[in-house]
């Protein structure tokens, strides 16, 4: 057969991707001392290409704009009152917007009959569908854009009364 002969072997990594190496046997094993580094090698280069940077899978949502006219009902629970249904009204004007950034007024009719009106600033969220909004001096809403003609969001304040409403709109204009 002479001095060298030559076999295969393959070689499963944890990965699931199998290796296989040509390599001969020689009569005093020096090859054999090849064939770690040969794996290793094979290995190091396989896992390189495993571990590539992630694409970003999709573009940034469409901003929607939502200037204009919103009218609405809450419903929710303030301290020391009890629980509130939607016998008030809220009506919300979106005056300016700049991108993903909005500002206008809220005008709220309040339990006792009064009507407070209050200055909003709020930001879209970069899905497209959720915002923030603060209302001047009283607390904060954290929102969802249901349609081009729904908002839902929901108001949470802790001055006293603490209080939590969910108000649900439609453009009216």
């Amino acid at each position: 057969m002479g001095r060298f002969s030559t076999k295969w072997t393959g070689t499963t990594l944890s990965t699931g991707l199998t290796v296989v190496t040509l390599y001969r046997i020689a009569s005093k094993n020096r090859y054999m001392k090849l064939l770690p580094v040969t794996l290793l090698l094979i290995l190091c280069i396989a896992c390189a290409g495993c571990t590539a940077p992630e694409t970003p899978s999709s573009a940034a949502a469409a901003v929607p704009d939502l200037t204009g006219n919103w009218t609405g009902s809450p419903h929710g629970y303030i301290d020391g009152i009890g629980y509130i249904g939607s016998s008030g009204t809220i009506a919300m004007q979106v005056t300016g917007q700049q991108g993903r950034i909005f500002n206008g007024t809220i005008a709220i009719v309040e339990a006792d009959g009064s009507v407070s009106t209050r200055h909003i600033a709020g930001a879209i969220g970069r899905d497209g569908r959720s915002f923030t909004l603060v209302q001047s001096d009283t607390g904060y809403d954290f929102g969802t854009i249901v349609s081009g003609n729904e908002i839902e969001f929901v108001y949470v304040s802790d001055k006293e009364p603490a209080k939590v409403v969910i108000d649900s709109f439609v453009r009216s204009s």
